[in-house]
């Protein structure tokens, strides 16, 4: 099963989305966020969840940053993800431009709404990016869709209830 459905005839980075974000940006962005220590900081927090969350999943496992923009957090994503498929989107082919010079992950330019995705993701991180939608509800739901869910995958004994003492 492919990855990527065929998008590259769809507009994906709307007015809404520029008034909301101006790509002018990234190349400041670009430029600070490996020194600076907000940012270095705070990839250093996702990278920590990232690796426990994804430590019990089977190797193949796909991951998701929306909004991937330069390439900073999805570098951390990439490191911390060693066993599975890291994926980056965003609206901005400015931002994947940077991002393409910090990670080998696939890269796609598209949006939560019609993500363009053949296959669903274990992990969705969207870092700095809700803040920026009109409509925050619409996107939890896309990516609810895209997400897949714990019912689908193969039970763990140890995931369930009635296996551990405490619980009989």
């Amino acid at each position: 099963m492919s990855l990527f459905v065929d998008n590259s005839t769809r507009e994906t980075t709307g007015e809404s989305a520029r008034r909301s974000y101006d790509p002018e940006f990234f190349d400041q962005l670009a430029r600070i966020e490996s020194k600076h220590f907000w940012f270095r900081a705070r990839n250093q927090v996702i990278a920590t969840l990232a690796e426990q969350v994804t430590k019990n999943l089977a190797d193949g496992y796909r991951m998701l940053e929306v909004g991937c923009g330069t390439g900073n957090v999805l570098r951390a994503l990439q490191q911390a993800c060693p066993r599975g498929i890291v994926v980056g989107m965003d609206l901005f082919a400015e931002g994947l431009a940077f991002a393409r010079t910090r990670t080998s992950c696939p890269l796609v330019r598209g949006n939560l709404e019609q993500p363009g995705f053949g296959v669903q993701f274990d992990l969705i991180g969207a870092f700095d990016v809700v803040e920026h939608l009109s409509d925050d509800r619409i996107a939890g739901d896309a990516a609810w869709r895209l997400v897949r869910r714990l019912a689908q995958r193969p039970a763990r004994r140890e995931a369930r209830p009635e296996s551990r003492p405490a619980c009989r």
